[in-house]
């Protein structure tokens, strides 16, 4: 029963719009900036004059994008941290670190890794090059290429 209550985009949708006014109004006199999107809503806890018309439809890109519309309105000399179980969300962090804050980490599931390192391993142009290799060899939705899949 509980498991086809959940199954429905509607569910979803209330749960993750509750979820999230939830965590701005337990935030709301945090020091650090928290930022939420559901519904087609992106609120903060703090006074941000606004955020860019967007219209992402998945979640990954949509909170790069919010990242890096707050780091230019404030400074790349903060910490921002990403919470997010998936890979494609690190892919894309790690491609856009180069206009993200310099303490910019994702806090997944095995724990906490911070960008920069990863960033600097790779290099630029290889990092601006992951999300194209990810999407051949690894992203949620490829199968398979050139008869090659994922070993999981």
């Amino acid at each position: 029963m509980m498991s086809r209550f959940l199954s429905h985009d509607q569910t979803k949708a209330d749960l993750t719009e509750y979820l999230a006014q939830k965590t701005l109004d337990y935030n709301k006199d945090s020091s650090q900036l928290i930022i939420t999107s559901a519904a087609g809503h992106t609120r903060s806890n703090k006074d941000v004059d606004h955020f860019p018309h967007n219209n992402h439809e998945e979640a990954d890109t949509l909170m790069i994008s919010l990242g890096v519309a707050v780091t230019a309105h404030f400074s790349r000399n903060v910490e921002m941290t990403f919470f997010s179980p998936d890979t494609d969300v690190l892919v894309l962090l790690i491609a856009n670190y180069d206009v993200l804050p310099r303490n910019t980490s994702i806090s997944m599931t095995s724990g906490t890794l911070h960008i920069k390192p990863i960033w600097t391993a790779l290099g630029p142009a290889k990092a601006k090059a992951l999300p194209a290799l990810h999407a051949f060899s690894g992203a949620d939705n490829t199968g398979r290429f050139a008869r090659i899949g994922k070993l999981t």
